[in-house]
């Protein structure tokens, strides 16, 4: 399961957690972007 859909469910159920969760899917989205760049450089 993504973690993006996990967050997402996770926000639709307490609306509390929405800035934490937008907060969490660019610190995981960042890091696979650069893992990404690194696969196309070998």
């Amino acid at each position: 399961m993504d973690k993006s859909i996990q967050i997402s469910l996770l926000t639709n159920h307490s609306p509390r957690f929405k800035p934490g969760a937008m907060e969490m899917r660019e610190t995981t989205a960042k890091p696979f972007q650069r893992f990404k760049k690194q696969e196309l450089k070998n």
